[in-house]
């Protein structure tokens, strides 16, 4: 009786779920031995295969060349066709796809999940306030200012302060002198910090 193969032997041996038969013989010449090792027929015929032992398939993967007659302009070409599966691609960026726009104002969004340019600046924004000091983030708001900022735009808001703030200016408010200190020292953190 012959041995059953077991399912699992099947799956592994088979080609997209395709039992293989345990008595195929190598595909080589004159050899009496099992063909266990599936190869492809050849570059047009990838899905074709020959059935080889494992002394056979060492042979012919040692001589296997997929590139074998190509240019490098050829190899690099199909190199790169075959990172995206020999599919077409674009650039996006540019918003065009054919006749197709795939920037956010052609897509149809009513929750508002892709956001517009407000929102991705509000978010950038955001995220750039929660990576400074807290002393950076006390002298935005003691300058009035939102992150980002240019060195322009804090030096700005610093000259505006110091005229609305400067003791000689409050004399008669005891807390002016301390303001300006606080004023000051908002201002040295930014210019470190804010470009």
């Amino acid at each position: 009786m012959a041995r059953r193969s077991s399912i699992k032997d099947d799956l592994l041996n088979a080609p997209f779920g395709k039992p293989v038969s345990k008595e195929r013989l190598c595909d080589a010449d004159d050899c009496e031995e099992l063909g266990e090792h599936r190869a492809p027929k050849s570059k047009q015929q990838l899905n074709e295969y020959y059935w080889f032992c494992i002394k056979h398939i060492q042979e012919y993967n040692k001589s296997w060349n997929f590139y074998e007659g190509m240019t490098p302009g050829e190899i690099e070409s199909h190199r790169k066709a075959d990172t995206t599966w020999q599919r077409p691609t674009w650039n996006t960026r540019s918003g065009k796809v054919g006749q197709a726009s795939l920037g956010a104002d052609s897509v149809a969004d009513p929750l508002g999940i892709l956001g517009n340019e407000a929102d991705i600046a509000r978010v950038k924004r955001e995220h750039l306030y929660k990576s400074l000091t807290g002393v950076q983030k006390r002298g935005l708001d003691l300058l009035n200012l939102e992150a980002p900022c240019t060195a322009e735009e804090v030096k700005k808001a610093y000259k505006e302060m110091v005229k609305r703030y400067h003791p000689d200016l409050n004399q008669d408010d005891p807390d002016a002198e301390e303001r300006l200190k606080e004023i000051n020292e908002a201002f040295a953190a930014l210019k470190k910090g804010i470009h």
